[in-house]
């Protein structure tokens, strides 16, 4: 640890106990919780930052760019949301039930959803409406979360946890947000994975201002719990993305890792590929008893 560093005075969001300084990027300090091992930048980007960054980022136009071969990750995920709401809420299928899926971006997961007959809606504070690619989802997906003043019977949160401040807090806010017997569903990269362990400093969640908590395993368990989740089941997260989508990625961590995938994205650039990325997913039943003991930051 350097104890002069600015995140050993940054605390961790789920152990409120000062995180040990890792590595530097940029202007931003890196600190690991040496209780849960969730991973932390100091300091945190400001409110200003958060949107500035945003309305440059790349992130919704690659998203659209690629919309159709992401397509196929995300009917995967939704039938893997489909297999977890059986054992969590005791449903066959997902006809009727109602889901909001928070950081929705163009809503691609919102209309795999669709397709499996739930009644599904998307928030996104930073998306624009004119990247949206069809009229009903238009409809579904909102910037204010003012828009959704009652509870679905799931939420989803697929690589949005990273992104937030105050994650113990929108965990714990989140749960309000479900209806009693309900589910959450979570997907984010883990600190522990033997990805990141391998990748270092380098490892792809590691991206200053965008991603400020990343959890590990244990970590988010343990903040799952203490909103007021149970029955909580993780797994690795796989997703099968094509040629070029992959390579496009891989030259966020420099051109030399790009080498690897381009004999493949001139031949085959449509291939699906399996790969795993050092992430998580993680499902939790809200526990309807009793109330959340995580505080609010």
């Amino acid at each position: 640890m350097n104890p002069g560093s600015a995140a050993s005075t940054a605390l961790c969001p789920v152990c409120d106990i000062p995180l040990r300084f890792a590595f530097k990027k940029g202007r931003f300090e890196y600190g690991r919780c040496p209780e849960c091992g969730t991973v932390g930048t100091h300091p945190p980007p400001t409110d200003e930052e958060l949107a500035d960054h945003y309305a440059k980022a790349e992130n919704y136009k690659v998203l659209k760019k690629y919309e159709e071969s992401y397509a196929a990750t995300y009917r995967r995920t939704a039938r893997i949301v489909k297999d977890a709401a059986k054992r969590k809420m005791g449903v066959e299928g997902l006809e009727n039930i109602s889901a909001l899926d928070v950081g929705c971006n163009i809503g691609g997961f919102v209309k795999a959803l669709l397709e499996l007959g739930a009644d599904a809606c998307g928030l996104d504070p930073y998306v624009n409406p004119d990247d949206i690619s069809c009229e009903e989802l238009k409809k579904r997906i909102s910037r204010d979360e003012s828009d959704y003043g009652g509870q679905a019977d799931f939420l989803t949160m697929l690589g949005v946890i990273e992104h937030l401040r105050y994650p113990a807090a929108a965990l714990a806010e989140s749960r309000e947000r479900i209806k009693d017997n309900g589910m959450i569903f979570i997907q984010t990269p883990d600190s522990e994975s033997a990805v990141a362990k391998i990748m270092g400093r380098r490892f792809f969640a590691y991206q200053p201002v965008e991603h400020i908590y990343i959890f590990s395993r244990r970590g988010l368990i343990k903040a799952l719990e203490r909103a007021g989740f149970v029955e909580i089941e993780a797994s690795r997260q796989w997703k099968f993305l094509s040629a070029s989508y992959v390579y496009e990625q891989l030259g966020t961590w420099g051109r030399g890792f790009q080498w690897l995938l381009w004999p493949l994205r001139k031949i085959v650039p449509g291939l699906s590929l399996p790969l795993y990325g050092g992430g998580m997913t993680v499902c939790a039943k809200k526990n309807s008893c009793p109330k959340a003991t995580e505080k609010a930051e």
